[in-house]
């Protein structure tokens, strides 16, 4: 019997240091060789495993592989350790190559969780967060949750994702202990979306911007929708403080030269405040509306349940319950409403007389019965992680990425026998030790008898 339990003992021993080793927080500099399997096709994404093959998608993207037309999915919670990131995607403003390295490809989180990361090195980053700069129209990202995540940066600035030129970012939450700093187009998910979709968009995060800049746009969810852009089905529960030219609740501004901007069916139910003395805008749910003439701008079921929407010297500053301006024509405002906020009106400033249909103050009971509505919506498309581990074909090594030109090769640092970073070898390592350890303790109980 003691040999039985001294054996137990030290298989014990071994399987908890093996699970230790394959989930163990990143040290900050290790970069794997390539990820734990696939081919990046839709049906055969690559498999990001462990925290040092998210920091190879980074390394790669930054060597100049965008990963265009490719597929990247995450099969287990990643810890960065608390350690500096590398944007996954970068503007040209930190390449001394002086080229845009954006990543255009489609990452799915599978409804795992990325934390403890922080992005502090960029007092001048452009296009700072998990992820940097997406570019292509056709990129995705879904399906992700960001915890324990301290982003700051200069221009573009979202925990999730500083500029997102593409297709549709969906299903991402932002958690409570996450806080994202910059200038202008500051956003709890994203700074900026140009031209694409946000859907299903939570922020219960901190939001700040730090500069008193005419042109920063500051929001809950995203600091700028533009370009024909739409954001839908989206929370700000975070409190957003800011001293930023135009500050929302959902979105700083809505539009641009670049076209339009849609917010729907969406409430902010966090703190808005503006910190300085210039003359801004402050809206419960959007900064200004209408950032340029002669194109279309919907403000649409969207709710503010949030009374502290303030600033510190009123007379200077266009505040509003929905919007701190309607700037240009072509504002519309259709069934939206706001609990009251001071003596504001609906819009702080009406440079240009917007379109308000069926608007009205209501109790937060009210509104609340209304916000439910959005609330199960965003449950419903929640995608939670499989509940047992994905099964892959045990490879000799590990499936590289596509090929780059050794000019831009990245510099990355080999991964020791000690740090596994592929999820499939410690999955085989652990397998292998359970059948022997049972089979031995099969023989041990056999020499009992």
């Amino acid at each position: 019997m003691k040999k039985f339990i001294s054996l137990f003992t030290v298989i014990a021993l071994v399987l908890s240091m093996l699970v230790v080793s394959a989930f163990a927080a990143w040290d900050g500099t290790t970069v794997a060789t390539g990820f734990a399997s696939g081919t990046g096709t839709e049906a055969d994404p690559f498999v990001i495993a462990t925290p040092e093959q998210l920091a190879f998608l980074a390394q790669s993207v930054k060597a100049g592989e965008d990963y265009e037309g490719k597929f990247v999915v995450l099969s287990a919670d990643i810890d960065l350790g608390g350690k500096e990131w590398l944007p996954i995607g970068l503007y040209k403003y930190e390449n001394t190559a002086g080229n845009d390295f954006p990543f255009n490809g489609s990452f799915d989180g599978k409804g795992y969780t990325v934390s403890n990361f922080t992005t502090t090195a960029g007092a001048n980053t452009v296009y700072a967060g998990l992820f940097g700069y997406v570019e292509s129209t056709n990129a995705v990202i879904c399906n992700l949750t960001v915890a324990k995540a301290n982003v700051a940066g200069k221009n573009y600035a979202g925990t999730v994702v500083g500029a997102f030129f593409g297709k549709l970012i969906k299903n991402v939450v932002v958690e409570a202990d996450c806080s994202v700093t910059g200038t202008a187009s500051v956003g709890g998910v994203a700074g900026r979306i140009v031209g694409g979709e946000g859907i299903y968009l939570v922020n219960n995060g901190k939001v700040e911007a730090t500069t008193d800049n005419s042109s920063g746009f500051v929001g809950g969810v995203v600091g700028a929708v533009g370009g024909n852009g739409k954001l839908s089905y989206s929370v700000n529960n975070g409190t957003v403080d800011a001293t930023a030219a135009f500050v929302g609740g959902i979105t700083g501004i809505t539009g641009g030269n670049d076209g339009g901007g849609t917010v729907e069916n969406c409430y902010n139910a966090g703190k808005v405040s503006y910190g300085g003395t210039k003359g801004r805008y402050v809206g419960g749910i959007i900064g200004a509306h209408a950032y340029a003439a002669n194109m279309t701008y919907s403000a649409k079921n969207c709710y503010n349940l949030s009374a502290a929407v303030e600033a510190p010297n009123a007379e200077t500053i266009a505040l509003g319950s929905l919007a701190g301006q309607s700037r240009n024509t072509g504002a519309v405002f259709t069934d939206c409403y706001s609990v009251q906020v001071g003596s504001s009106n609906f819009v702080g400033q009406e440079k240009a007389a917007p379109t308000l249909t069926n608007c009205a103050v209501k109790t937060e009971a009210e509104i609340k019965a209304l916000t439910a509505a959005i609330d199960a919506k965003i449950a419903e498309n929640k995608v939670t992680p499989p509940a047992a581990p994905e099964t892959t074909t045990p490879a000799a090594s590990e499936t590289t990425a596509p090929s780059t030109p050794e000019t831009n090769a990245p510099t990355t640092t080999p991964v020791q026998p000690s740090n596994p970073n592929t999820g499939d070898a410690s999955a085989i390592i652990l397998a292998a030790v359970c059948v022997t350890g049972l089979a031995a303790v099969m023989v041990a109980k056999k020499k009992e008898r």
